[in-house]
C-alpha cells in the first residue's frame, strides 16, 4: 500500500470511532458502564474476525476488512468517551483538573506500553519465523485480543460489583 492507501484502509476504523464517540457521549448517562463493556466486546469480536479472515484474503485486503474495522472503531468509540465521562464522574469537582490530567496521562502511558509490547512481539515473531508476516500478525492480534479480554473481564466484574452494591 502507498501511504494514501494505508490511510484509507484505516478510515473505517476512524469513522466508526468518531461516530460511536458522539453516540457514546449521549448514551453514557443512561447506560453507564455497560456501554464500555459493550464497546470492549465489539472490539474483541472485530479483532477475532480480523484474525480469522486475514489468512484467507488476497488483494484489496483493506477494502475487504472495512466492515470489520468499522465495527472495531465503533467499539473503540463506545469505550473511550464513556470511560472518560464515567471516570471523571467520580472525581470531586474541585479536583477535576488534576483528575482529568491524571486520566489522560494514564491513558497515554497505557497506550504507549500496549503498542510497544504488541509491536515488539510482532517484529520478534517476524524475525523468528524467517519473515512470516502473516504469522506475526496473527500472534500480535492474539496478544491484543488477550489485552481486550482482560479489560472486558475487569469491566464485567465492575458491573457485577456495582449492581450488587446498588441492591444492598
Amino acid at each position: 500500500y502507498s501511504a494514501l492507501e494505508a490511510g484509507l484502509a484505516q478510515l473505517p476504523f476512524a469513522v466508526g470511532s468518531a461516530t460511536a464517540s458522539l453516540l457514546g457521549g449521549r448514551l453514557v448517562e443512561r447506560l453507564g458502564r455497560a456501554l464500555v463493556v459493550t464497546g470492549l466486546l465489539l472490539i474483541g469480536v472485530a479483532l477475532i474476525v480480523v484474525d480469522l479472515l486475514v489468512p484467507h484474503l488476497s488483494g484489496d485486503v483493506g477494502l475487504k476488512l472495512a466492515p470489520v474495522l468499522l465495527l472495531a472503531g465503533l467499539g473503540g468509540g463506545l469505550v473511550i468517551t464513556p470511560n472518560i465521562t464515567l471516570s471523571l464522574d467520580e472525581v470531586e469537582p474541585a479536583r477535576a483538573g488534576a483528575g482529568g490530567g491524571l486520566l489522560q496521562t494514564a491513558q497515554r502511558v497505557g497506550s504507549a506500553i500496549g503498542v510497544a509490547i504488541v509491536l515488539a512481539l510482532f517484529f520478534e515473531r517476524v524475525r523468528s519465523s524467517g519473515g512470516d508476516f502473516a504469522e506475526a500478525l496473527s500472534y500480535s492480534l492474539h496478544v491484543t485480543i488477550a489485552f481486550v479480554l482482560v479489560a472486558l473481564a475487569m469491566g464485567v466484574v465492575d458491573l457485577v460489583r456495582r449492581a450488587r452494591d446498588a441492591s444492598s
